[in-house]
């Protein structure tokens, strides 16, 4: 469920707002409503909602001016503007702001709707996203010293270009300034040995990276 904030000051809208918002099963919870840009500034920084439906002409804080000062906080939700003001000076300065859709009252139930839907979806990918990135974080932190040893073997066989080495020892944490050493291991068999015994190859590796970059 995705959280809305809905700012308006005049009550009729604001609640016919909260009141279509809920019926529209979209499975959006209203989280709170605002009366000015003051309010709707401090519950956005409080609640932070996923979603902000915002009126522009509010007492104490225009409503775009107030967005202003919470993108500056990095504070980051869809917003749908819904106003009766359609001078472009207002829809130019919206859209620098980068917001969602820009909506004249009196807006009609399938237009609010067809433009929730849409932010509904960007925010799906927005979290799936998110969450992909998350796993092949986790998973390189756990993977971390094996890919690391692979990747100072193959600076060895000069597999990399120096943008790729930059990125990897950035990625991997690897300063290529130190000194590193690589252990392969060779399979007995192949090394001739005994079964029994293992034969160690050690390589040592200094400055391999930075080596590159000379």
């Amino acid at each position: 469920m995705f959280k809305v904030l809905i700012a308006d000051d005049e009550p009729k809208i604001l609640k016919g707002l909260n009141q279509k918002v809920q019926k529209m099963g979209l499975g959006l919870e209203v989280v709170g409503l605002a009366r000015d840009g003051r309010e709707t500034y401090e519950l956005a920084k409080s609640l932070r909602p996923d979603i902000l439906l915002l009126d522009i002409c509010m007492p104490f804080m225009n409503g775009l001016d107030m967005l202003e000062k919470l993108n500056d906080l990095n504070i980051s939700m869809k917003v749908i503007v819904i106003t009766g003001h359609e001078e472009f000076e207002y829809a130019r300065k919206a859209l620098e702001l980068s917001v969602d859709a820009y909506l004249l009252k009196p807006v009609e139930i399938p237009e609010l709707k067809g433009r929730l839907s849409k932010v509904i979806q960007s925010l799906i990918v927005e979290r799936e996203d998110a969450r992909l990135r998350d796993y092949a974080a986790d998973q390189l932190q756990k993977r971390k010293d094996f890919l690391a040893e692979v990747f100072l073997r193959d600076i060895i066989r000069e597999e990399y270009s120096d943008e790729e080495i930059t990125a990897y020892c950035d990625q991997l944490g690897i300063r290529p300034d130190l000194r590193y050493q690589l252990m392969l291991i060779v399979d007995s068999m192949e090394s001739s040995m005994s079964a029994a015994s293992e034969f160690y190859l050690r390589y040592e590796v200094e400055g391999a990276a930075r080596e590159r970059f000379a």
